[in-house]
């Protein structure tokens, strides 16, 4: 049977700052303290940190700060953002968002604008099989489908390629012949 042992850890502490004896769990580690734990609790750390990055020489420090460590920042972004949980989360996010009126007429205004008329351009180019590849991939896909488009669109006897499937895709004939657009990312 285990034994419980006493401690001579304090339960309680006063805040240095705001002066109130609190529990020790509302004060944050600190290994340079003699207890262990920090000065100030939580709260006050809280409401100072706040005061201070809203000061303007808070705000100018954490701009010099940024400034100075961007490359870093930024290499930490990436590698969060590129997560499979947070790419995941961004697929299901823009899903919805696009079943919206707004998330639409943003969709139709880039399909529109010169970066988007180049990105579909290139993808065609580079992608001309990209309807069978789809097709192969996906063991539901149906037949019916395939004619229902056929009927919607007439373009019977097709010759599989997408500038004859969808009406957006009949304008790439047009945009093939185009000077082709630089677009910078």
């Amino acid at each position: 049977m285990a034994e419980l042992v006493q401690t001579s850890m304090p339960q309680f502490k006063r805040c240095s700052l705001c002066e109130e004896l609190k529990p020790i769990e509302c004060f944050g580690k600190d290994k340079n303290s003699k207890d262990g734990y920090a000065y100030w609790c939580k709260i006050c750390r809280v409401k100072h940190q706040r005061e201070y990055s809203l000061s303007e020489k808070g705000k100018s420090k954490i701009k010099e700060w940024e400034r100075d460590n961007a490359e870093s920042i930024k290499e930490k972004r990436r590698q969060y953002n590129h997560t499979p949980q947070r790419m995941a989360l961004h697929r299901e996010r823009v899903r919805v968002y696009k079943k919206t009126e707004a998330g639409k007429a943003t969709d139709r205004r880039w399909r529109n604008s010169e970066k988007g008329i180049a990105y579909m351009k290139n993808f065609w180019l580079e992608h001309p099989n990209y309807h069978i590849e789809w097709a192969a991939s996906h063991p539901n896909y149906k037949k019916e489908r395939y004619h229902w488009l056929q009927d919607k669109y007439n373009c019977y006897g097709s010759s599989g390629d997408p500038r004859n499937w969808f009406p957006i895709a009949r304008q790439m004939d047009a945009l093939l012949t185009a000077p082709i657009v630089e677009v910078k990312a």
